[in-house]
């Protein structure tokens, strides 16, 4: 394997990270891709799968076993590229955790439901927010010069559902690394308490979680970078999966629009657009 253009899904045995994987096998820039997954068997199926569609990809495919949830995984991983002298071109965090039964569908939007219990509580932060940095920030000495980082996000993060003050701690430009630690260590343990309402906070575990995101990805994330690497976050649509579930309105082939408008940017517009929000379609927006 060449060691250029080196793309890394995370979650990618199915739905949204499957279907991105794909896209990238079919990229003109073609990509050697990494799909990974939490669960080993499902993630070696899950390529066996992509094999069997596109055998002419069978050297520029590849599986690793990523649960970023899991620091020893993390480590695991890194330390693979550090071993095999790897460089990271694109890395795409699309592994994520939403429990259906906190929120249902109503007319068109979202009304909460049911607050969770502190076990499933701490797994969405962990996998959402903390993972996904954690993973982030120590791939960034393997990510290229001119490497991308793509946050899945979602509507639900967009700062209108939460509270006044929430929405002013999560879109102050002078946010730092420490104050955003701070804030989400709080609402976590009122979380665990199911006091986080109080604080300002939607009840839904998972939408302020890709508030977070969204925050991390707007204000902290560019201060980590060099020069000419940048960093997104995408809303991929209320897609049907897993996630997303049987009443979502779009279809998996809609789930990678986002993505791939990213992957598309030139490094002038990348640099220009570098630590912003895009919605389903890819166009700019803010969050």
């Amino acid at each position: 394997m060449e060691n250029t253009n080196i793309a890394v899904v995370t979650g990618a045995n199915k739905g949204i990270g499957y279907a991105i994987v794909e896209q990238l096998l079919l990229h003109p820039t073609k990509y050697s891709v990494f799909l990974t997954s939490r669960d080993t068997q499902r993630g070696e199926e899950a390529m066996a799968n992509l094999l069997k569609k596109y055998p002419e990809f069978k050297n520029r495919l590849h599986y690793h076993q990523l649960d970023v949830s899991s620091s020893k995984s993390i480590d695991n991983f890194v330390q693979w590229l550090e071993d095999n002298q790897k460089t990271v071109s694109l890395l795409v965090n699309n592994a994520g955790i939403f429990y259906q039964r906190e929120i249902r569908p109503n007319n068109g939007n979202f009304e909460f439901v049911d607050f969770l219990p502190p076990e499933d509580t701490k797994r969405i932060i962990q996998t959402n927010v903390r993972g996904l940095i954690e993973l982030t920030e120590k791939l960034l000495p393997y990510l290229a010069d001119d490497g991308k980082i793509i946050n899945i996000s979602s509507l639900a993060g967009e700062l209108w559902w939460q509270g006044e003050a929430v929405q002013n701690w999560l879109s102050d430009s002078r946010l730092t690394r420490q104050g955003f630690f701070d804030l989400l260590d709080t609402f976590e343990q009122a979380a665990y308490k199911q006091q986080h309402p109080a604080l300002g906070y939607f009840g839904s575990i998972y939408f302020t979680s890709k508030a977070f995101v969204n925050a991390y990805t707007r204000f902290i994330l560019p201060r980590l970078l060099k020069k000419n690497q940048t960093g997104f976050a995408v809303h991929p649509g209320w897609i049907q999966t897993d996630l997303g579930g049987k009443e979502a309105p779009g279809k998996i082939d809609d789930s990678y629009v986002s993505t791939l408008a990213i992957v598309n940017l030139s490094l002038e517009d990348s640099l220009k657009l570098s630590g912003r929000y895009f919605d389903e379609f890819g166009k700019l927006k803010d969050f």
